[in-house]
C-alpha cells in the first residue's frame, strides 16, 4: 500500500523520467556520439606509445600486432602506396586534432618512419589512398565531416611530395568518402555519404578541364554513414551502395543504367540494426560480388550475397560481430586466395575474422584479435611489405594504429618427396623439387654448393663435373617467414659399363630327379653386386652366382633370364632354358620269374615296376593266351593246354622308357609225374637199364683190383 501511494503521489515525476529515458535512447540512436568525442577526455588518454609486439596463434598461422602512435583521435585507416614509390604505407584521419597521419615504410630498415603530420578539415572521417585525379598517382583523400567538404592531397611527382590540399564541397556532415569509377566512364570519381544530409554527394571526374564537377546530390536513406563504389548486381558496371545508420536500417543501392547514362532511382534492402559500414565484394566465393553491412547496435554483420538465377539478392544472413562493430572491410585476411570478412569492434577493443572455407561452403566460426583502445576503423592490406596481407585497425582511444603483420609458422611441404637419383659419369645432373607452402615459397637452399647449384624454382643441376661415386645433398625450401622442410638424398654417379658374363650362360640339361645346380659368373669394374632370375618360383640364385633348383623340377623346359648388376645398377642378361628330361628305364620290383601252372588251374601272376615319373603302361607279346593289366597282373584269356609258353614283358613309363623281362611259363598235367614232356617212357626206360648195368660193372671191376 506504501509504495501504490508512493508511485501516486510522484507519478508526474515518473512519467518524466521515462519519457526522459525513451529520448535518450533515441538520441543515442540517432545521433552520431562517435563524431562528438570528448576532446578533453581524449586528451587526458594521451599516452606516448612505443612500437611493441603482440603474437597470437591461430591454425599454425599468427598475427603479430605492432602498435604505432599517430595523431589523435585517430578514426579512419588506409593501407595503400601514399608516396608512390612502389611500397605501401599507412595513413590515419585524426578526429580530435584536424590531421592526417602518414607512416611511410621504410625498405632499408624494414620498418615504418616516424609519422607525417598534414593538416585537413574540420573533424575528419574517412580517409583514402587511391588515384582521386586520374593521373596514374595515388593521392590521399579524407572526409571532413565538420566543414563538410573533402580535402585531396595530390601527389606531385616531380617534387617527390604532395602539394598542398584542395578542398572540394559536399553535403551536410559527410562521414565517409569512397573513390571509384562511379559513372563507368574509365576515370576516378570520389563519392561521399552526407551523414546529416540523407544524401551522397558525388564529385565526377572532367578529363577536359582536368578537374572534378560540381557535386551530384543523390538521395539514400536515413542518416547515411557510409558509401561504396563497386559493382553491385554483377552486370559489369560500377553501382554506388550506402548504408542508413537511421530508423530505416537499410542499404541504398543506386545501380547504373548505361542506356540512361545515369543512376536508377535507389533500391532499399534490409540490413542489421544500425548499419555503420559498407562494401562490396565477392564473400562467398561464389565469382559474384556481395553487400556486406557492419552493424553498430546489433553487434552484426549483414550479407547479402547475390543470386545469379534470381537477378537478385539473396535472403539476408547475419553473422555474430563482436561489440559494437564499427567498420568492415572484404579481403583476403589470411592469404589463402579467397575474400574474408573483418570487422573492427569498439565495444570490445578486437578486430573479428570470418575466413571463408571452400570445403564446406561457409564462413568458419569467427576469429578474434585484441588490438588498441576503441578502435573505428580497419582495412586489409599488405602494410610492410611482405607479400602478405596485413589488417591494420585506427584506435581512437590510445592514438595508435595496431597493425596485425600475417606470419606463418607453418613449415612447407614437399609436393613429392625428393629421392634419390643415379646418373652415368659425364651427364648433366638435372633434378626438379617443389614445395608449397600457404604463404609461397620464398627460395629453396642446397648445402653442396661446390658441385651443384639449386635455383629458385627448385630445378637442381650439377656446376662441375661429376666424378664417379655418391654426393649427399640436403635440400630446404623456405617460406617468406623462414619456416622450411629439408630432406636428404644421395646423388650417385656410376660409371655406364655394364657388367660382362666370366662365360656366356648357356642352355642345360638334366635328368629327371637329379638335383640342378648351375654355376654363373660376371665381372665388373666396380664389382657385381648381386644377381637376378627371374623364375623364384622354381629356382634361387645366391649371391656368388650358384643356381639351385628351389623344389624338385618336373620334366620340362623352364626359361631362365639371368642378369647381373654392378654397384651402379648396370646390368647384363642372358636368357637360358633349363631342359629336364627323363632317360631313365623303370626298374622291376621283383624281377619276373618262371612259372609252372597245373592243367585245369586258372592262371594269374603279378608283376611290378617302378619308375620317378610312373609308370604308363605295361606291355606283353602273347595277347592270343594272356592278358596283361595295367596294374601289372598277368592273367589267361583261355584255358592253358599242357606245354610251355615264353612271354617277354615290358614296364613302360610317360616317356616311352622300358624295362623288359622273358619269363616261360610251363602247364602239366598232375596225373602223369614222370611224363616229362618231349621225351618217351620207352627211351626213358632203356636209358635207365643201361645205367644201372654201367653202375654194376663199375662196381665189379673195384671189387678184383682190391683182391690183387
Amino acid at each position: 500500500m506504501k509504495i501504490m501511494k508512493m508511485v501516486e503521489r510522484n507519478k508526474t515525476f515518473i512519467l518524466l523520467l521515462i519519457v526522459f529515458q525513451i529520448l535518450a535512447l533515441f538520441i543515442i540512436q540517432i545521433y552520431d556520439f562517435d563524431a562528438e568525442f570528448d576532446k578533453n577526455e581524449n586528451e587526458e588518454k594521451k599516452v606516448n606509445y612505443k612500437s611493441f609486439n603482440i603474437k597470437s596463434s591461430a591454425s599454425g598461422y599468427s598475427y603479430e600486432q605492432q602498435i604505432k602512435p599517430v595523431g589523435s583521435g585517430p578514426i579512419s585507416v588506409d593501407i595503400g602506396d601514399a608516396d608512390n614509390d612502389g611500397q605501401n604505407d599507412i595513413v590515419t584521419s585524426n578526429y580530435d586534432d584536424d590531421t592526417i597521419s602518414i607512416l611511410l615504410w621504410n625498405a632499408s630498415k624494414g620498418d615504418w618512419e616516424d609519422q607525417i603530420t598534414k593538416s585537413v578539415g574540420s573533424a575528419p572521417r574517412k580517409v583514402r589512398i587511391e588515384d582521386a585525379n586520374n593521373d596514374g598517382q595515388n593521392d590521399i583523400i579524407i572526409a571532413n565531416s565538420g566543414d563538410d567538404t573533402v580535402s585531396i592531397f595530390l601527389w606531385n611527382a616531380s617534387k617527390g611530395d604532395w602539394e598542398d590540399q584542395i578542398t572540394k564541397s559536399v553535403g551536410w556532415d559527410p562521414l565517409e568518402i569512397h573513390i571509384g569509377d562511379a559513372n563507368n566512364d574509365g576515370q576516378n570519381d570520389i563519392v561521399a555519404s552526407n551523414y546529416y544530409g540523407d544524401t551522397i554527394s558525388i564529385l565526377l571526374w572532367n578529363t577536359i578541364l582536368e578537374d572534378w564537377d560540381l557535386q551530384l546530390i543523390k538521395t539514400v536513406g536515413n542518416r547515411p554513414s557510409s558509401v561504396y563504389i563497386g559493382d553491385a548486381n554483377n552486370d559489369g558496371q560500377n553501382d554506388i551502395v550506402a548504408s542508413n545508420y537511421g530508423d530505416d536500417d537499410t542499404v541504398s543501392i543506386l545501380l547504373w543504367n548505361t542506356n540512361e547514362g545515369d543512376w536508377d532511382a535507389q533500391i532499399t534492402k534490409p540490413v542489421g540494426f544500425n548499419p555503420q559500414s559498407v562494401c562490396i565484394g565477392d564473400v562467398n566465393y561464389d565469382g559474384q560480388n556481395d553487400i556486406v553491412t557492419s552493424d553498430i547496435s546489433g553487434g552484426t554483420i549483414s550479407i547479402l550475397s547475390w543470386n545469379n538465377t534470381n537477378n537478385d539478392w539473396n535472403e539476408l544472413i547475419t553473422k555474430s560481430a563482436g561489440g559494437f562493430p564499427r567498420d568492415v572491410c572484404i579481403g583476403d585476411a589470411n592469404n589463402d586466395l579467397k575474400n574474408d570478412i573483418v570487422v573492427v569492434n569498439e565495444g570490445s577493443n578486437t578486430v573479428s575474422f570470418l575466413y571463408w572455407d571452400a570445403t564446406i561452403e561457409n564462413w568458419n566460426p569467427r576469429f578474434t584479435e585484441e588490438v588498441g583502445q576503441i578502435p573505428r576503423s580497419v582495412c586489409i592490406g599488405d602494410a610492410n611489405n611482405d607479400g602478405q596481407n596485413d589488417v591494420v585497425s585506427a584506435n581512437a582511444g590510445d592514438n595508435t594504429v595496431s597493425i596485425l603483420m600475417w606470419y606463418d609458422h607453418t613449415s612447407p611441404t614437399w609436393d613429392e618427396l625428393p629421392i634419390d637419383q643415379v646418373i652415368e659419369v659425364d651427364s648433366t645432373f638435372f633434378y626438379d623439387v617443389n614445395a608449397s607452402d600457404f604463404s609461397g615459397i620464398d627460395h629453396y637452399w642446397i648445402n653442396d654448393t661446390m658441385n651443384f647449384q639449386l635455383d629458385i624454382n627448385g630445378i637442381i643441376t650439377n656446376t662441375t663435373s661429376l666424378l664417379t661415386g655418391k654426393y649427399w645433398l640436403e635440400i630446404r625450401a623456405y617460406d617468406i617467414f623462414n619456416n622450411s622442410c629439408s630432406v636428404s638424398i644421395k646423388i650417385t654417379v656410376r660409371e655406364n659399363i655394364v657388367p660382362t658374363w666370366d662365360e656366356l650362360p648357356i642352355d642345360q640339361v638334366i635328368e629327371l630327379g637329379s638335383t640342378f645346380f648351375y654355376d654363373i659368373n660376371a665381372s665388373d669394374l666396380s664389382g657385381i653386386a648381386y644377381y637376378w632370375i627371374n623364375d623364384t618360383t622354381n629356382f634361387n640364385i645366391y649371391l656368388n652366382g650358384l643356381i639351385t633348383e628351389v623344389i624338385s623340377l618336373n620334366v620340362g623346359e623352364y626359361w631362365l633370364e639371368i642378369r647381373s648388376y654392378d654397384l651402379y645398377n648396370n646390368n647384363c642378361s642372358a636368357i637360358i632354358s633349363i631342359t629336364v628330361v627323363d632317360t631313365t628305364l623303370p626298374t622291376w620290383d621283383l624281377n619276373p620269374l618262371d612259372q609252372t601252372v597245373e592243367l585245369g588251374n586258372y592262371f594269374y601272376y603279378d608283376i611290378n615296376a617302378s619308375d620317378l615319373s610312373g609308370i604308363a603302361y605295361y606291355w606283353i607279346n602273347d595277347t592270343t593266351n594272356f592278358y596283361l593289366y595295367s596294374n601289372g597282373l598277368i592273367t589267361e584269356v583261355t584255358s592253358l593246354n599242357i606245354g610251355e609258353y615264353w612271354l617277354e614283358i615290358r614296364a613302360y613309363d610317360r616317356f616311352d622308357n622300358y624295362c623288359i623281362a622273358t619269363i616261360k611259363i610251363i602247364v602239366r598235367d598232375p596225373g602223369r609225374p614222370l611224363n616229362i614232356p618231349g621225351y618217351k617212357i620207352s627211351l626213358i626206360s632203356s636209358l635207365a637199364c643201361i645205367t644201372i648195368v654201367g653202375v654194376i660193372n663199375y662196381i665189379k671191376k673195384k671189387q678184383k683190383k682190391i683182391s690183387f
